[in-house]
């Protein structure tokens, strides 16, 4: 029989206690993550999140028989769907989720467009057609700009989509 990987359910914040477990109880287990940079009482930190929260796959071969055992583990909650059918992730998909891992592991969304220090400009919100210097990428969706307006630069951040190469 073909191994299949099944997408599970963990409870609330403990796909890595759960992840712990369903390898000591022998299973293949894939919990994808990506990293982050994280402030708390005034330092940064660069953290690995789950990039789908409360959910595993593992890989079985076993069918339906199987998945009592997995269901029994410490740390998971059920299966993604209501049935086994619906729970199954081709490989492909996993193929295409691990082909984005770094050296680290970790899932990269998209190669940095700007270099820190690069000249950028911005295309869209309210300070369309300014141009700024490129701080840093805040999290996957936004970027830190340095904006010179009224004799100061000033820190933004903006949705990187509203950035564009200065001409």
């Amino acid at each position: 029989m073909v191994s299949n990987w099944i997408c599970i359910r963990t409870e609330a914040h403990k796909e890595a206690f759960a992840e712990s477990n369903l390898k000591k109880a022998g299973f293949e287990v894939y919990c994808p993550r990506f990293e982050r940079w994280i402030s708390h009482a005034r330092r940064r930190q660069l953290v690995k999140r789950p990039l789908f929260p409360n959910y595993l796959f593992v890989r079985s071969d076993a069918g339906i028989e199987g998945m009592g055992a997995v269901k029994r583990t410490p740390g998971v909650s059920t299966l993604a769907a209501r049935d086994l059918a619906s729970s199954v992730v081709p490989d492909a998909v996993i193929g295409m989720v691990r082909a984005r891992e770094d050296q680290s592991g970790a899932v990269v969304f998209q190669a940095e467009r700007f270099k820190a220090g690069e000249t950028v400009r911005v295309t869209a919100g309210p300070f369309t057609d300014f141009e700024a210097v490129f701080a840093e990428s805040h999290d996957e969706r936004r970027c830190r700009i340095l904006l010179s307006m009224l004799g100061k630069q000033h820190s933004v951040l903006v949705l990187s989509h509203f950035l564009d190469k200065a001409a």
